[in-house]
């Protein structure tokens, strides 16, 4: 009967059985993926992403995290010489400055922003930065007794005739770059723990034949 009815459907509005047709052929065809069609595998653990570490500044740190940290830098630029005053936990002018000595030093950007990247590059940096280091002459205050140690070992090895005094004057400058100039070190002139380290292996009369001696 139903087909019956389907003929009869079919023979008095075939553009509606068309349209039927038509609309399930193209509902099965979406309904079931394509011959040999497969969709990827879902993974069982999705990518995390890494997140973006940046250097943090002191001040957009938690309180006892910035005082922590200014501490730390203040008494590791005092060890190096940088004399950034008391180790108070404070971001005072005389820290700052301090910190922008270091920073000139070491060839950082100079902006005596204190953080925890510029307190890992003091503590880790090799070669170790310190105020006797770099091209700058070095601010020597009276009886400094690095100074004074070098100037021992220098007259010990014939290159310094003045008094130990602990001062950084011109015959402690130019007694250092003859004995560098002698060694074929770079010639700078400045006093520095490592320079004292390299006098005190010395042996009188180690020297070449360039260089001039008091």
């Amino acid at each position: 009967m139903r087909a019956k009815s389907l003929v009869t459907a079919a023979k008095t509005e075939p553009g509606r059985v068309a349209l039927l047709a038509l609309a399930a052929i193209a509902f099965w065809a979406l309904a079931k993926p394509a011959a040999g069609m497969t969709l990827p595998p879902v993974p069982d653990h999705a990518p995390v992403p890494t997140p973006l570490v940046m250097a943090q500044a002191v001040e957009s740190m938690p309180e006892q995290m910035r005082t922590a940290t200014i501490r730390a830098i203040q008494e590791t630029l005092n060890e190096k010489g940088f004399k950034a005053g008391p180790v108070d936990g404070a971001m005072g002018p005389r820290t700052r400055s301090a910190l922008r000595d270091y920073q000139r030093k070491a060839g950082l950007p100079v902006d005596g922003v204190a953080s925890k990247d510029v307190l890992d590059h003091m503590k880790f940096a090799r070669p170790e930065v310190s105020a006797g280091t770099g091209s700058a002459a070095p601010k020597q205050v009276a009886g400094d007794p690095l100074t004074r140690d070098v100037q021992r070992e220098l007259l010990r090895l014939g290159y310094y005739g003045g008094a130990i005094d602990g001062l950084y004057g011109p015959a402690t400058r130019q007694a250092i770059e003859r004995y560098q100039y002698d060694h074929g070190k770079s010639v700078t002139g400045n006093v520095g723990q490592d320079l004292l380290e390299e006098l005190r292996g010395m042996k009188p009369g180690q020297v070449g034949t360039t260089g001039l001696r008091t």
